[in-house]
């Protein structure tokens, strides 16, 4: 269950979308085996424990839904505050001395243009972890700068020092919450649960039309279909850089653009 993260949305909605349909066929035909007298006898049973299936899936998905949502917010919020502090940086930079507070800026606009490189190689692990890299040598770069008392205005070098230094420290540590908030996805264990929960849910659906001898095929269809489209709305939301839902730059857009 490890890689299930790693499979794609819309394949991973389409394969349990035909899983499902096996397990209703297999629950169907299971269930027509059976004669309407044994039937009768366990049906109250079959759709007490049916129930309690459906309502567990009903509750797992809701969590897995929440889920999701929290890190898409989460996501959201780290951009604007990456965006923030970069933008106090770029202001503060104003009490280095002229050539400095140059250097800085011209440094602090390759830092957006890295950053917004990174948001769009998310799902690119090499590509990533290079541009991480990247942002950090920059930051390093700046921190050269910053670091140097010298390369204050007068008459309030401390002041100016501090206030410059804590500005480049916030960009440093805003820049691995936002990537520990595209790392931290919902949990493998928690979607393959949900899978084997659901194809169990299709397969008493399936039995259950089989024990009455009939096959609506709206609703063996439409259950596994409206199932996978709720659980691929659950990855889309997971998979910031992918897909239909995506967390926008334009906090970072908006910034770069401003500082032209």
């Amino acid at each position: 269950m490890q890689n299930l993260n790693d499979i794609p949305a819309p394949i991973f909605a389409i394969t349990l979308f035909c899983a499902l349909l096996v397990a209703i066929e297999a629950g169907f035909r299971t269930g027509r085996k059976m004669d309407f007298e044994s039937w009768d006898n366990i049906s109250s049973a079959f759709f007490s424990v049916s129930g309690a299936t459906l309502a567990l899936l009903g509750l797992l998905l809701a969590f897995s839904f929440s889920m999701g949502v929290t890190r898409y917010e989460a996501r959201k919020v780290v951009i604007l505050k990456e965006a923030n502090a970069i933008s106090t940086a770029w202001v503060r930079a104003d009490f280095l001395q002229p050539g400095q507070s140059q250097a800085v800026k011209t440094l602090l606009r390759e830092y957006i243009t890295s950053r917004l490189a990174y948001h769009d190689s998310a799902a690119e692990s090499a590509k990533s972890e290079a541009l991480v890299s990247d942002a950090q040598g920059i930051q390093a770069r700046i921190w050269a700068v910053v670091s140097a008392l010298g390369n204050y205005r007068e008459p309030v070098q401390n002041t100016y020092f501090s206030s410059l230094t804590s500005a480049v420290i916030d960009m440093g540590t805003i820049r691995n919450e936002r990537r520990y908030a595209i790392e931290n996805q919902i949990p493998s264990s928690v979607i393959g649960l949900l899978v084997i929960i659901t194809l169990q849910a299709a397969a008493l659906a399936g039995f259950a039309f089989g024990a009455n001898q009939r096959r609506l095929r709206l609703a063996l269809i439409g259950f596994p279909l409206l199932l996978s489209l709720v659980i691929y709305t659950i990855l889309d939301l997971d998979r910031p850089t992918q897909g239909w839902i995506v967390v926008d730059q334009t906090p970072m857009l908006a910034l770069e653009a401003s500082l032209r």
